[in-house]
């Protein structure tokens, strides 16, 4: 707690001292865009959604994050080829749990041609791929626009 002016604020535990959010601050606000945008996708795609499907488009949007910035010296095809590697397999394991151990029948791909256990399907990684080369690109327009050369790709 610090006194200010005779009254105590309490600092965010997000912020540093020079007031910009800190580490895990960004990290939500990424996780809560990617989890309500994937939620927002699905919904425009299906009509509907899940709340597991916001947990599931945070922790991808998440990865997709940590794949942009680790491999920014990498062609955008291959982080995009990488990011849907990882959606496939949060995508894989989420449906394992929520399809298969409770049941809950959020989404079966099992009339699909090469899927594995209905949880996922080769059409469906490819519309991932897609979308991990637009969120790619847009990583990369916003590191370019904002001028933070850590996170620029080429």
């Amino acid at each position: 707690m610090k006194r200010t002016g005779g009254k105590f604020r309490f600092p965010s535990p997000y912020a540093r001292f020079d007031g910009e959010i800190g580490h895990f601050g960004k990290s939500m606000v990424m996780f809560l865009f990617g989890g309500f945008g994937y939620g927002l996708i699905e919904v425009l795609w299906r009509g509907r959604t899940h709340w597991s499907m916001v947990l599931c488009g945070g922790i991808c949007f998440l990865a997709m994050h940590l794949v942009n910035t680790g491999m920014r010296r990498r062609s955008i095809f291959l982080r995009a080829f990488v990011c849907m590697l990882c959606i496939t397999a949060v995508e894989f394991a989420v449906g394992c749990i929520v399809n298969i151990g409770l049941h809950l029948d959020i989404w079966d791909y099992s009339e699909m041609k090469f899927q594995l256990l209905g949880q996922v399907c080769l059409l469906y990684s490819f519309f991932w791929y897609l979308l991990s080369l637009a969120v790619s690109a847009g990583s990369n327009f916003a590191a370019r626009i904002s001028g933070n050369a850590a996170t620029q790709t080429r």
